[in-house]
């Protein structure tokens, strides 16, 4: 797995929680309406075929797959309660990352080899990711 950094970190009323969204995660741990809003963006974009996955530490959107690696972008927020905690405070995490499939034996090999770049195909991922955060007003931040 590569991952170009460890992500950007912001706050924004933009995204809201969902009732009920995380039981498909993990409790307090939303992001469905930020993976969705990111979906949109990134098929203004011009990419195809995006899916929106839960996982335990949050959604993950299939953004990419190319002849050795497929892309993601990882979208969650940091342990929240909703009850408590105001839209505006809530802090969302998107990071993005890349592997090798399990079966692919071939590109796990090159990989180890060094003749698989996995960081390359994340870096225009990455500059589209800010254009639409930029876009929408929201600063993100490196932590």
């Amino acid at each position: 797995m590569a991952q170009l950094n460890d992500g950007y970190y912001f706050k924004s009323s933009l995204f809201s929680v969902t009732e009920g969204e995380d039981e498909q995660t993990n409790p307090g741990i939303y992001g469905k309406s930020l993976a969705e809003w990111l979906v949109e963006g990134f098929t203004n974009c011009g990419y195809t075929n995006l899916e929106v996955i839960a996982e335990d530490w949050g959604w993950c959107i299939f953004i990419k797959e190319d002849e050795h690696s497929s892309m993601f972008i990882g979208c969650g927020s940091l342990n929240t309660d909703p009850d408590e905690t105001l839209p505006e405070e809530i802090e969302w995490h998107v990071f993005l990352f890349s592997e090798i499939g399990l079966l692919n034996f071939k590109s796990k090999i090159l990989n180890l080899l060094g003749k698989v770049d996995l960081h390359a195909p994340l870096q225009q991922i990455d500059k589209d990711l800010r254009m639409i955060f930029c876009d929408a007003g929201i600063n993100l931040s490196e932590q």
